[in-house]
């Protein structure tokens, strides 16, 4: 939807006669594709206000999938968190805590599925898989705050900070490493040097911790 007027004119050529022409290169080659196309912005709009070409619309618009925001089938909520729990576990058994569901489902998630995905990927990492609770990491009017501990039950901590598993050093260790290779997109070199060890002693850890490389 944001594609240069030009561009969109070489595009509608290349999808018209199934030619085209390497970048740098003199000679014209034949293409056999199918062609994606996908965009969130509204091209029936951009079409009338002349930033995207009528034609070319025409051309693409062949089999259309509307995908509404994820604020707007929450009923998929549960199915997706479910999926990406079984991505980021690694084989051990993660549940969300009590409660957590309907602050979710609460979110408005203007980040739509790829917000949800890491907002998962963050709490493994970092939180108790017994005990995840997701929404700690968001930040919206929306979620409403976790109860306060009741009055004279000896403790100041609040529920936030309250641990529900305590970890043994490998597991902390396996974690970091984790959450580092991740960091860098799984650079063994850059991941290494960040966490001080050497390249070896990083493949190492990572057969160990049965991370995938």
């Amino acid at each position: 939807g944001t594609m240069p007027l030009i561009l969109q004119t070489k595009l509608l050529g290349v999808l018209e006669d199934h030619v085209v022409r390497r970048l740098g290169g003199d000679l014209s080659r034949l293409v056999d594709v199918r062609v994606i196309a996908a965009t969130n912005t509204n091209l029936e709009v951009a079409v009338r206000e002349g930033r995207f070409r009528e034609d070319l619309f025409y051309r693409l618009n062949v089999i259309r999938i509307d995908l509404p925001p994820l604020r707007a089938r929450l009923q998929d909520l549960p199915s997706l968190i479910a999926h990406f729990l079984y991505e980021f576990a690694n084989g051990r058994d993660c549940n969300l805590l009590p409660g957590e569901m309907e602050r979710l489902m609460a979110y408005p998630w203007p980040g739509n599925i790829r917000e949800l995905r890491n907002l998962i990927e963050r709490a493994v990492l970092l939180q108790p898989c017994a005990g995840l609770a997701p929404s700690r990491f968001l930040v919206s009017p929306a979620i409403p705050p976790q109860a306060a501990p009741p009055a004279g039950s000896g403790t100041n901590i609040p529920p936030e900070s309250t641990p529900t598993e305590v970890l043994s050093l490998e597991e902390m260790e396996r974690r970091h490493i984790m959450a580092t290779y991740l960091l860098f997109q799984k650079h063994q070199v850059r991941t290494a040097h960040a966490l001080g060890i050497s390249e070896s002693t990083l493949r190492r850890k990572l057969k160990q911790y049965e991370i995938s490389s």
